[in-house]
């Protein structure tokens, strides 16, 4: 028998989409790594920025899957080709949109750096393909290796947006998810956590899409039927903030048991963090939280030309590095949400389209 699905508040919208924030200034932590810039990376540093960058910030795209498959429950009662519509306007045309700008940034950075270096100019553009289709291909993220062999997911010029491809396929495939959340929604939530904790890196075949997406996905529209069940509870909250500063401290002293960490800390992160923000009365209409989407999508064609800079002004050391970690994402968020705002201000229909409208 299906249960009704939890009505969402305004203070709970809110809540999520502060914690969406915070996801996002997380991602722009995670690509802020410059130890591979390095010719010698000390072992102090490379522990330093792998747990910050790699461990501590594990939780924030498991999230964006989750509350994506959160308020996919309210979408679903739409038809089929309905929603397929209105996920073209606010996932599709951004896609491609930022995947074409990430290409020209890329490729004018690219030729700038590689000719102060000596270094062959079209490296790391996509005129480094030999044919059309390897070269649209690596434009675009179609798949998630390329021809010359870099296993990477999302277009060439803006990797990050491989969590736009994914969660268009899923989309795609909203049907069968649609089915099992009538019908079996504890089948769902089986498969929920088989997809998170047993296969996360499995790849579906021939759309390329790792598990651990659907797991999160399939878990939000679970959520959503059952958030009304999630207490607060503080003797619980306190267990769980125990056991995620354990493993964090942990990822110091052992930083080579990744997979376990990504299997065990996400959702109890989540957990933490949903909790913390629940506390918070925040105003609706605060700027900010208006631009998560506009800064994922833009941050990757600034914050590597943050961390060459500081290499360029300060020269290559591991003092260097780790400064140019700390400090890249804090720029790249403000130069994100300055130059969001001024697009809107002189042209609000070109901000639309990069947006989805959001």
């Amino acid at each position: 028998m299906s249960t009704k699905p939890t009505e969402v508040t305004e203070q709970t919208s809110i809540a999520l989409r502060l914690l969406s924030y915070c996801a996002v200034i997380t991602v722009l932590i995670i690509h802020s790594k410059s130890y591979l810039n390095l010719p010698h990376t000390e072992h102090w540093n490379l522990v330093f920025q792998k747990s910050i960058c790699d461990i501590w910030t594990g939780w924030a795209v498991p999230y964006f899957f989750l509350v994506s498959g959160f308020f996919f429950v309210s979408a679903h009662k739409r038809d089929y080709f309905s929603l397929i519509k209105v996920k073209i306007h606010t996932l599709f045309i951004p896609y491609v949109s930022w995947a074409v700008i990430g290409a020209i940034v890329q490729a004018f950075s690219s030729i700038l750096i590689s000719w102060y270096m000596h270094r062959d100019i079209f490296a790391n553009t996509i005129l480094q393909y030999r044919s059309w289709s390897d070269g649209l291909n690596a434009l675009f993220g179609i798949t998630s290796y390329d021809m010359i062999g870099n296993g990477l997911v999302g277009p060439l010029g803006n990797r990050p947006l491989w969590y736009v491809r994914t969660l268009l396929i899923i989309f795609l495939f909203s049907p069968l998810l649609k089915s099992f959340y009538i019908r079996v929604k504890k089948g769902l939530m089986l498969l929920s956590l088989l997809c998170i904790f047993i296969w996360p890196d499995s790849l579906l075949p021939l759309i390329d899409v790792k598990l651990f997406a659907i797991g999160y996905f399939c878990l939000g529209m679970v959520l959503r039927e059952y958030l009304h069940r999630i207490r607060i509870d503080k003797i619980f909250m306190a267990a769980d903030f125990v056991f995620v500063l354990l493993l964090l401290l942990l990822s110091f002293y052992d930083d080579s048991r990744i997979m376990l960490y990504q299997r065990l800390l996400p959702l109890s992160t989540i957990y933490l963090l949903w909790c913390a923000v629940c506390r918070i009365h925040i105003r609706q209409n605060v700027l900010f939280l208006n631009f998560s989407f506009w800064i994922y999508c833009s941050h990757s064609l600034i914050i590597g030309n943050i961390i060459v800079g500081f290499f360029l002004l300060f020269g290559k050391s591991n003092p260097v590095s780790l400064i140019a970690t700390l400090c890249a994402p804090v720029i790249a968020l403000l130069i994100c949400v300055f130059a969001g705002n001024l697009l809107k201000k002189i042209h609000a229909p070109a901000y639309d389209v990069l947006t989805g409208g959001r």
